[in-house]
């Protein structure tokens, strides 16, 4: 689950860089390299998620944490509230 948090707190980090990244991210398509990360961490995520929904999840936080909260902290929370929901059941 290492490589994958890394990897989602720098996408979430960079999709808030500049207004309208996040939005323009979730609509690309998934590059190979995206699969290979999860699939760095098989065993320890969800079977049932694939990589367009961990870049759609990463950019709703990007953007909501970013644009609509003034909370500093709300991105990190969400973040960690995904990553737990990400694990195997």
């Amino acid at each position: 689950m290492k490589a994958v948090s890394r990897w989602l707190e720098a996408f979430i980090e960079q999709c808030s860089v500049y207004d309208g990244l996040a939005q323009a991210l979730a609509c690309t398509p998934v590059h190979e390299s995206d699969t290979c990360l999860l699939s760095l961490d098989a065993g320890t995520l969800r079977a049932d998620m694939d990589a367009y929904d961990v870049r759609h999840l990463a950019a709703a936080i990007a953007w909501v944490g970013g644009q609509l909260s003034p909370d500093p902290d709300r991105r990190t929370r969400l973040l960690r509230m995904m990553l737990d929901g990400l694990r195997p059941r």
